[in-house]
């Protein structure tokens, strides 16, 4: 999950790096000195690099993507308190939200931006789910 967020983040900058190199006199920056979220980059970086195309934020992608983006930031990267591990339920629900909140998200991103989508974002995004087995009985 982390990873997949990372690479929503490396595409935009990325992006960001071609933009500057064709427009030096309206940069956009990310750096030590100059932290941008991956919202505002999703917010206002891909209109400006796709000359007004705009990301779908009333769909499954982005209420996936935010929830996995605050299971990252509370519980994986900045835990709250003491953890008691997490359930296989919670899993397969974070692993299932993967396929829309960042795979779909992250190929949306590259039509938006006039990219071909890699076929390792296709698969993830045609992956089946991950269910949790107990008892003889399914639980996705």
């Amino acid at each position: 999950m982390s990873q997949g967020l990372t690479s929503i983040d490396s595409f935009l900058n990325y992006c960001a790096y071609h933009w500057n190199k064709k427009n030096p006199s309206d940069l956009l920056v990310d750096n030590f000195s100059n932290k941008v979220s991956l919202e505002t980059k999703i917010n206002d970086w891909i209109p400006k690099i796709s000359g007004g195309n705009k990301i779908e934020k009333r769909v499954k992608q982005w209420s996936d993507f935010k929830k996995l983006k605050q299971f990252r930031d509370e519980e994986a990267v900045h835990p709250k308190g003491i953890s008691g591990g997490i359930e296989f339920e919670k899993i397969a629900e974070l692993l299932n939200s993967f396929r829309y909140g960042i795979a779909l998200l992250l190929g949306n991103i590259h039509m938006v931006v006039g990219k071909k989508i890699p076929s390792i974002i296709i698969n993830a995004y045609y992956m089946p789910d991950v269910i949790v087995e107990k008892d003889n009985t399914s639980v996705a």
